[in-house]
């Protein structure tokens, strides 16, 4: 039973569950108003997480995770992630996080040729851009910007 319980995905699940609460928690003190989109974000989590959690001990699945040649690139995707912190307030968000999910989408995915590259690069642009315009314009989230300034452009799309 208890071999059951304990599956990769279970376990990560139960992590999240626990990283809920504790968002959850820290956000008591926060004003209503500033707490509105991270409590969203932490109930959606919470949300698919318990779907999650609870698929995985209807139908378990006993997956060895890192294997392979993926494992390889563990130390890659965890250098990537204090790169990526490191970048933000020196080339932006916008072009720090399209560089990272760029890199990430091609390291994770199965064939990592030319073409799955350009693939990678076009959907991170597209993504960060959408989810740029999203934190900027509509939930007023100050970003850092890059020093070329290239995020005018796109501030300057409004679609309403």
């Amino acid at each position: 039973m208890l071999a059951r319980i304990f599956t990769n995905d279970n376990m990560f699940s139960m992590f999240l569950l626990f990283v809920c609460v504790v968002a959850w928690r820290a956000l008591e003190n926060a004003s209503y108003m500033g707490s509105i989109f991270p409590r969203t974000v932490v109930i959606l989590l919470a949300f698919f997480t318990l779907i999650n959690l609870f698929q995985g001990l209807k139908k378990p699945e006993f997956v060895e995770i890192f294997v392979g040649e993926k494992k390889h690139y563990i130390f890659v995707m965890l250098l990537g992630m204090v790169v990526y912190v490191w970048a933000i307030p020196r080339i932006g968000f916008l072009l720090s996080s399209v560089s990272f999910m760029a890199i990430f989408f091609w390291l994770l995915g199965d064939d990592r040729n030319i073409k799955n590259a350009i693939k990678s690069i076009i959907f991170a642009a597209v993504l960060g851009t959408v989810l740029y315009f999203i934190f900027v314009t509509v939930f007023n989230v100050p970003l850092p910007r890059s020093p070329w300034g290239f995020e005018n452009y796109i501030l300057r799309l409004r679609f309403w």
